[in-house]
């Protein structure tokens, strides 16, 4: 049985793998992730093709899952990435400061809804599979209860490294009212779908 191989130093996404894979092993991809996020937009831009958040997710959860592969050439190497988008499309990143993920958890809250993206890719020598899911996230009304949460959750700091400048794992939580779609997506691997490559493939 081939050693599977995590690309993320995630404690998040070691967590999640652990239900579904005994034993394996963790190692961040050593990527320029901004870089390679702006490759994928241009590439984008040329084609005349639309940004979608899939097409991110996917390019850079295979460039962690190749770059740990080309170092562990044996292996089994999972890549993932993970995004907010705006129901319009727009991606939003981490917030620039507290200020920024206030307005930013405002605004989520105010659309009614998103939607979280993530991207898996699975890579050995002899397969490759790279699949995005996404799940919708419906926040509370703007109210003052939720006003309130959201300050005393930028207080907390957080907000200030996560993409959307929340985590339905923390006191995010709080904010949410319902989900439409894969907890495990919003909360940065799918378990379920992983678990089903990794057998379907002979991996587990």
């Amino acid at each position: 049985m081939k050693a599977i191989i995590l690309a993320s130093q995630s404690p998040r996404r070691q967590q999640l793998l652990a239900t579904i894979v005994e034993s394996f092993a963790s190692q961040a991809a050593d990527i320029d992730e901004e870089r390679l996020r702006q490759e994928i937009l241009n590439e984008s831009f040329q084609e005349s093709t639309e940004i979608s958040p899939v097409r991110l997710v996917k390019g850079l959860a295979q460039a962690k899952a190749r770059a740990i592969l080309s170092l562990h050439p044996e292996g089994v190497t999972i890549g993932a990435d993970t995004l907010i988008a705006t129901k319009n499309g727009e991606i939003i990143g981490k917030p620039e400061n507290e200020t920024d993920a206030q307005r930013t958890l405002q605004r989520l809250s105010k659309d009614g809804y998103h939607k979280v993206y993530t991207g898996i890719s699975i890579q050995s020598q002899e397969t490759s599979i790279t699949f995005a899911d996404s799940a919708k996230v419906y926040f509370n009304p703007l109210d003052n209860l939720q006003e309130q949460l959201i300050q005393e959750y930028v207080d907390t700091g957080s907000p200030l490294d996560k993409a959307g400048s929340y985590s339905i794992g923390d006191q995010g939580a709080l904010l949410i009212q319902k989900i439409d779609g894969d907890y495990y997506t919003i909360l940065g691997l799918p378990v379920a779908k992983v678990y089903r490559q990794l057998v379907s493939h002979g991996f587990l």
